[in-house]
């Protein structure tokens, strides 16, 4: 922004949320953004300039609440999905997988990453805080 973002524009129509973006991050050239869709699973989009967005693949089918990348540009993100799943990662933001162990009950509504690797995610269930340790 020219005018230290004092001026916003809105993006163009398709694909976006229908009803609330919840989570944004940006790494090398990519821009990951989390949200929820009432009708078409746009719960993780991404971007390569900020304005024109895709859906990633393999997302949510429900909501994708918040998103992280650490220093090596692992991408995490947190949500919901009727299949069980929790929290999903991507090598590039755009395709995405289920992890292999430790989602939530319900979902995960936060996930961040420290300096050092450590990825901390908050949830919903019995345990409601998770850790993982970069390799």
């Amino acid at each position: 922004s020219t005018d230290n973002g004092l001026n916003w524009s809105n993006t163009p129509t398709s694909p976006t949320f229908n009803t609330t973006g919840l989570g944004i991050a940006y790494k090398n050239g990519v821009w990951v953004a989390t949200g929820f869709h009432l009708l078409s699973g746009r719960t993780i989009l991404y971007s390569l300039d900020g304005i024109t967005w895709t859906v990633g693949t393999n997302v949510f089918t429900n909501v994708g609440f918040k998103v992280a990348v650490d220093n090596k540009g692992v991408w995490v993100a947190g949500g919901q999905d009727s299949g069980g799943k929790t929290i999903k990662y991507s090598l590039n933001g755009i395709n995405w997988s289920n992890i292999t162990s430790g989602d939530f009950n319900t979902l995960c509504a936060g996930v961040d990453v420290n300096n050092s690797g450590l990825w901390v995610a908050t949830g919903q269930g019995s345990i409601n805080l998770k850790y993982s340790i970069a390799s």
